[in-house]
Parts: structure tokens; C-alpha cells; sequence
């Protein structure tokens, strides 16, 4: 369960903390997914621009055209996955006023505000189980899969047999419990069986609590990142929250390590005169090259021209290393020589320059 920070405990993202998170990604995109709690306040906090400085973004200007936002759109169901997944087109979307036209065909969700009614009955039967939920979809499917009434109910008479049914629209929390308390109350005085096991009106009983064990549980029933975000996006969150991503997800297929093998990199380098027209044609074998570290491979810097003035190629791996041994932390090298900071992660040196170095203290959870 997604719990609210208790009043007067100390937030764990102070501007240090952030910074050493920031500091450990290459890229804009590996940070907002590994640790999305980090990037997240960065960004209500109006700190990217600053903690980002070293990242490369790997975006292309104007990518973002209506025909591929309303394509990315149609992937998903809700405005939440596709904001979850594709953030960048939604932005776009919202930028441009498409929003309306691309998620037109989504369902509506709400939230711990709004809620909608729904029930779950018996066809013939004189049982039934009133709710509430945020996620309509989501929230039946919890039922047949983890509630043990519903799962002795469909048993018992048949899945075809339990007639699920939202009551209302999505509506506010308040008026959603009065209309649930309102219908238990008629249905008892109807001699219904009501399933109801929390009082009226509980809000808690429409999310899981997401332990460890739970969240890798889940994990394994999924070959991939995607097919897990597609089926089950609340334990992904949970997973990001609680820090346990990779873990959660080291027995997955990377389909675009499947995809870009070394040599598929080369190919498509070789198509380009230049770093700089590689990243504008195709930012998906250039993003790849930088994951594996082949950006600076002489197969690819013997055959495309260095962009004249980029700093990255100012800085040879020698240079790199030679000026990180002025600097005893990573924070001083990076304030004091960010180029040839930045230029280390490019050329998937960072290690190396800065294991001399004093490393920043972990952030303790227990503090």
C-alpha cells in the first residue's frame, strides 16, 4: 500500500541526496526509472534543469509529431499508464492540445479522492458484495484473483454466474461512501447476504499493501518490463518505491539488448556521417550504443566525424582520469570540471575516475 509520509518525519530527498541519486545515471530516462521517487521531486522541485546538467536526454526536437502521439496513446488503457510509460508524449499532447483526441478511448480511473460504486451478485442468488474502487478494471480483477469470497463464490456457482456492475461514475469520495453504506443498508433489509467484511465506506480495502515478497511474486509471472507495466502497473510503482526494481526485474528479457546486439549498433552507426546526424536518424540504435558503452569503440569514432567544439570529445579517457585525481569527491569534480565530468560517463569511464574518491554517505531508510 502506497502510504503518505507521516506528519514531522524528515524527507529522505534533501537537495544532497537528489544529487547523489542524479550522479549515478547517464541519462534522464535511466534515472525517472530507476529511482522515479528521486526524479519525481527533482522535478517538483524545479531541480532538473540543475541535477540533469551531465545527463544526456537523447531527444530530438519535434519527435514528438500528432501522429506519433495519438500511436502512442492507443497503447495504452488509462491516462495513468500512459502517463507512467510515455510521459514524454503526453506532454507533447497536452503542449499541443491533442490531449482531449488522443485519450478519448480510455477508460476513466480515479483516485483516493474519487471513487465510483460497484457491486459483484450472484445471478439468482441473494448474495452480493458492494465496493468502491479507483480502478473499476483493476479492482475486479483483485477480486477474482485474491479475494477469497469472490474466489469460493465463482467456485461454487460459476464465473458467468457473478455479475460485476459499476453503480456510479467516478465521484467524489465522500458522496461514493454514502451511496455504498446507503445500498448495504437496503440490500440487508432485502434478507441479502452481504459480503461485506469492512464497515461500509473503508477506502482501504481497495488497494494491496505491497510487501517485498508480493512485488517479486508478482515480478515472476511477467517475461518482460512491458508485459508486467500491461498487467500490473500498481506493483510496478511499488517495486519503483520501495527500491527493489533491478531486483524485481533481473529475470526479464531487455528487448533492446535482444534487439541491439554490437554489431546491429555498428550497422546502423555506419549509415551516418556524424555523431550529431546518428542521434537526429535514429536515437534508438545511438541511445543502445550508449548502454553498451560504444560510443567511443574505434568500429564507430574511425568511420563518423566528432562534432568540432563537443566537450565529450575534448576529453580523452587519459585527460578524464588525469584531471579527476585533482578532486577527492565526485560533488567538487563535478562543480569544479563539469565537462570532463560528463565527458566520463559518455565515454564509460566514471568508474574508473572516481574510485579514488571519497564516496558520498548511502541514505539510511531507518533514518
Amino acid at each position: 500500500m502506497f502510504m503518505a509520509r507521516k506528519p514531522n518525519t524528515p524527507n529522505k530527498w534533501t537537495y544532497k541526496a537528489l544529487e547523489t541519486s542524479a550522479n549515478k545515471y547517464n541519462s534522464v530516462k535511466d534515472w525517472r526509472t530507476e529511482e522515479p521517487s528521486a526524479y519525481a521531486t527533482a522535478c517538483a522541485r524545479k531541480l532538473l534543469p540543475k541535477l540533469t546538467k551531465h545527463m544526456s536526454k537523447i531527444i530530438v526536437h519535434g519527435y514528438w509529431t500528432k501522429e506519433k502521439v495519438l500511436a502512442s496513446a492507443k497503447k495504452f488503457e488509462t491516462i495513468v499508464s500512459w502517463v507512467t510509460n510515455e510521459s514524454s508524449a503526453y506532454g507533447a499532447a497536452r503542449k499541443n492540445g491533442w490531449l482531449k483526441e488522443a485519450t478519448k478511448h480510455m477508460r476513466p480511473v480515479g483516485n483516493k479522492k474519487i471513487r465510483c460504486v460497484y457491486s459483484i451478485k450472484v445471478k439468482g442468488k441473494k448474495i452480493i458484495y458492494i465496493g468502491l474502487t479507483g480502478d473499476i478494471k483493476r479492482r475486479m480483477r483483485d477480486h477474482f484473483r485474491d479475494n477469497p469470497k469472490i474466489i469460493d463464490l465463482a467456485n461454487k456457482f460459476g464465473v458467468k454466474s457473478l455479475i460485476q456492475k459499476q453503480l456510479t461514475d467516478y465521484i467524489l469520495a465522500d458522496k461514493a461512501i454514502k451511496i455504498e453504506r446507503k445500498l448495504v443498508s437496503e440490500y440487508r433489509n432485502q434478507n441479502y447476504k452481504v459480503l461485506n467484511i469492512a464497515k461500509a465506506g473503508s477506502l482501504g480495502g481497495t488497494t494491496i499493501k505491497w510487501t517485498k515478497k508480493k512485488i517479486i511474486f508478482e515480478a515472476k509471472k511477467y517475461k518482460t518490463i512491458a508485459e508486467w507495466l500491461k498487467n500490473d502497473v500498481l506493483s510496478y510503482k511499488a517495486a519503483w518505491s520501495m527500491g527493489i526494481l533491478k531486483e524485481a526485474t533481473k529475470h526479464m528479457e531487455r528487448l533492446w539488448e535482444k534487439k541491439w546486439t554490437d554489431e546491429k549498433i555498428i550497422e546502423a552507426a555506419l549509415k551516418h556521417k556524424t555523431f550529431k546526424l546518428w542521434l537526429q536518424k535514429d536515437k534508438n540504435s545511438y541511445a543502445a550504443a550508449q548502454k553498451r558503452n560504444l560510443l567511443n569503440d574505434p568500429r564507430i569514432t574511425e568511420h563518423l566525424t566528432k562534432v568540432e567544439g563537443s566537450t565529450v570529445w575534448k576529453w580523452t579517457k587519459e585527460k578524464i582520469l588525469k584531471d579527476a585525481k585533482k578532486y577527492s569527491t565526485r560533488s567538487s569534480w563535478k562543480r569544479n570540471s563539469p565537462s570532463a565530468y560528463r565527458a566520463s560517463k559518455e565515454r564509460g569511464c566514471f568508474d574508473e575516475a572516481v574510485k579514488h574518491m571519497i564516496r558520498p554517505k548511502p541514505w539510511n531508510k531507518t533514518n
